[in-house]
């Protein structure tokens, strides 16, 4: 061209079709596989967000069964809590029953023998028409005295020998300078001996002034002076008293 050999030019421009062509046939080429691979491409995509939502709803599954395994599991630990404390409630309980049956027998035989004895006694008075005698032991209240005396014993002692520390536990229950403590030789005084019934589960105050002998106003006078020298709450104060505990074997 430079030397304008016009043979040479036309002869060479006899080759751009030929060369031209090859170039769209590579280009076309080249697109087609670019457009394939687009496809491919967005075909992986989708299956790629497909995966994801998938992938998202399991873990949104997952966690909503750990939540509720969660709260199953929470459920469980206060079902066995539960279950515990009716387990030590029970063993205590049974505990009670053991030592108050046990004494109780022994008490029916020693009052049947006492019984028996007064009435030996009597009917040798009756038979020796020592009538005077007679009326003045009938008249006497003594003997019950000295019953109840032994009575509100064994009941401070089966008491204490179950709950051991029940004084300090209760004082510990009352502000400083409001404390009760039994007087010397006194296992268990009134107002200990009123809150240890309710620590037996008897809060009732017709049972307590019943089994004490004293009227219920005594009785609910006892309970209201003691609930005014609590250290807690004077609400809480006789379920603090029935959660002292007892002594394991």
């Amino acid at each position: 061209m430079f030397c304008n050999v016009r043979y040479r030019i036309i002869e060479g421009t006899s080759f751009y079709p030929i060369i031209n062509a090859a170039y769209q046939k590579q280009i076309s080429n080249h697109n087609k596989k670019l457009i394939l691979n687009l496809y491919l491409i967005s075909l992986l995509s989708l299956i790629l967000i497909i995966g994801m939502a998938i992938i998202y709803k399991q873990v949104k599954r997952l966690n909503k069964i750990k939540r509720e395994l969660s709260a199953t599991n929470s459920q469980l630990i206060d079902l066995n809590r539960q279950i515990n404390k009716s387990n030590i409630d029970l063993s205590e309980a049974n505990h009670i029953k053991e030592e108050y049956i046990a004494q109780f027998f022994d008490m029916c035989s020693s009052y049947i023998e006492k019984i028996d004895s007064i009435r030996k006694v009597l009917l040798k008075k009756a038979s020796n028409n020592q009538i005077p005698a007679l009326i003045d032991q009938l008249k006497s209240t003594t003997v019950v005295e000295q019953e109840v005396i032994e009575l509100y014993h064994n009941f401070d002692s089966i008491f204490l020998n179950l709950y051991p520390s029940f004084v300090e536990d209760f004082n510990s229950l009352l502000k400083e300078d409001e404390q009760i403590y039994p007087k010397k030789g006194e296992l268990l005084n009134t107002e200990l001996r009123i809150f240890a019934l309710i620590r037996l589960g008897i809060d009732d105050s017709i049972k307590i002034a019943s089994f004490l002998r004293y009227s219920l106003r005594t009785v609910y006078n006892y309970r209201t002076k003691v609930r005014n020298k609590a250290a807690v709450s004077r609400v809480e104060f006789e379920d603090k008293v029935k959660q002292i505990a007892v002594l394991e074997r």
